[in-house]
């Protein structure tokens, strides 16, 4: 008889331990990029227009700090952040590199066929982003403000990838093609090597690397710990040969912790002046000093707009009033020296010595008829002007649109004895501190000039073309 057998208890297999995909550390930086995606896009690119103002005011010798404070607060308000914390800004709160990181999570996840650049051609391509600064700083310097716009891939990304405005596709197609093919090809070459753009092109990148170099927040690495994983290596965003370091000093080091995450032994620590720190501590203390720096600034520009638009009101009205001033034409700036109408001032000048009185008598009398002739031509030039001036518009209030940075500018039109009295602003969709900049300004031109042919403002080129276009709308009516 066979002898039952009891079965053999089977090992029962174990589940794996699911990887944890987002440490607590990159929740905090994921979340802090969407805030500041949705919130404050527009840093970056204030950043680099001040540093732009900044170079071309030196280089050309018109320096003025009360001229150009406006330009500077916010690169005033990421540099200190910087230089004591490195290009913390960078990994943190760029809204452009937060895309790039965006684009190659999702299409790393897509293909495993990843390009991985060599050493030394990482080192050469990682050059080339000062001499585009470089490049960039002279542009600015030589070149108009719209020339340089028209080719520029953070002007496309501003008007395509704003939160809670449609994407102005076909303006950026119209107006920024040049800038939206770059755009382009940034997008596309960052879903194969991560932050393309961040380690080879950008511009204020290399800016930030230079002045971050002595920072006291730094990435604590001790070789004789590792193993021979460089796993470090291998999740760095920026390509640094970690595994070759005990710490990192490099300006090409944008914070994102990446490496700390990666590491097996947990090895890898961030560290200020040789006490261990914790970036989750660490990073939105640094967000919140540089968003308040910025808000704060912000805050400033705005009052000292009104104030300027208080001084530009009165004294245009002050000019609109003489009756013998002439409105250039392009300007903004009202004529000097016009004599006012009516009165006719005639110099005599006395006949030198040793002259005959009939000569004196007759170069006193050419003189004189020279003198009233030129004062009638004048005054008969300014009457023609004013008379002019006076039935160029129909009186009333009348409002337009035009296309800004961002969306529809609306503007309000005044115009009072067939002149325009004053210009205001209804609603715009622009960043507050360029349209505050270009408003400022174009309204007073715009007075002055009796006209909308009025030059744009430096960096400040879109919400001063959908200024102009609104009042060119508003005064369509008006003819």
């Amino acid at each position: 008889m066979r002898k039952h057998q009891e079965p053999i208890p089977q090992a029962i297999p174990q589940k794996k331990k699911a990887k944890r995909r987002f440490s607590v550390t990159s929740i905090v930086r994921i979340g802090l990029q969407i805030l500041f995606f949705i919130w404050l896009p527009s840093l970056y690119i204030s950043a680099f227009a001040g540093l732009q103002e900044l170079f071309t005011s030196i280089v050309t010798g018109t320096f003025s700090l009360t001229a150009i404070w406006p330009d500077l607060l916010v690169l005033v308000a990421i540099v200190p952040s910087t230089i004591f914390a490195g290009r913390f800004f960078c990994g943190w709160m760029c809204a452009f590199g937060a895309l790039l990181d965006w684009i190659y999570r999702v299409f790393s996840r897509w293909t495993k066929n990843k390009i991985r650049i060599s050493r030394k051609a990482d080192r050469i391509l990682k050059a080339l982003k000062y001499v585009i600064l470089a490049a960039l700083l002279l542009l600015g310097w030589l070149a108009s403000s719209f020339s340089i716009s028209i080719m520029s891939p953070w002007d496309a990304f501003g008007m395509l990838f704003t939160v809670g405005a449609a994407p102005a596709l076909l303006f950026v197609l119209q107006s920024l093609l040049p800038g939206f093919i770059i755009l382009l090809l940034i997008l596309v070459t960052s879903a194969f090597v991560e932050r393309f753009f961040c380690r080879y092109l950008c511009p204020m990148g290399a800016f930030f690397a230079m002045i971050s170099g002595a920072r006291i927040i730094v990435i604590d690495k001790p070789r004789e710990k590792c193993g021979n994983c460089q796993m470090c290596t291998k999740s760095c965003a920026m390509g640094i040969p970690l595994n070759q370091m005990d710490k990192v000093t490099s300006g090409e080091c944008i914070g994102c912790m990446k490496c700390v995450d990666a590491c097996p032994r947990k090895n890898v620590s961030m560290h200020a002046d040789q006490t261990k720190v914790n970036p989750i501590a660490i990073a939105p203390v640094l967000a919140a000093l540089m968003a308040g720096l910025f808000l704060f600034s912000t805050f400033i520009l705005a009052s000292a707009s009104k104030s300027i638009d208080a001084a530009a009101g009165t004294a245009v009205t002050t000019a609109s009033s003489f009756s013998g001033s002439t409105p250039a034409a392009t300007s903004g700036q009202t004529t000097a020296g016009t004599t006012p109408a009516g009165s006719n001032v005639i110099t005599v000048t006395p006949a030198p010595s040793g002259t005959s009185s009939a000569a004196s008598s007759s170069a006193a009398a050419t003189a004189a008829a020279t003198a009233a002739a030129t004062a009638a031509a004048t005054a008969a030039a300014t009457a023609a002007a004013t008379t002019a001036a006076a039935g160029l518009y129909k009186d009333g209030t009348y409002t337009g649109s035009g296309t800004g940075f961002r969306g529809a500018t609306t503007v309000q039109i005044t115009v009072s004895g067939g002149k325009i009295t004053n210009v205001a602003v209804i609603s715009y969709q622009d960043d507050a501190s360029y349209f505050n900049k270009a408003f400022s300004t174009i309204s007073s031109n715009v007075v002055s000039a009796q006209s909308a042919a009025v030059d744009v403002v430096s960096h400040a080129t879109y919400s001063s073309k959908g200024i102009i276009g609104a009042v060119k709308d508003a005064l369509s009516q008006a003819k």
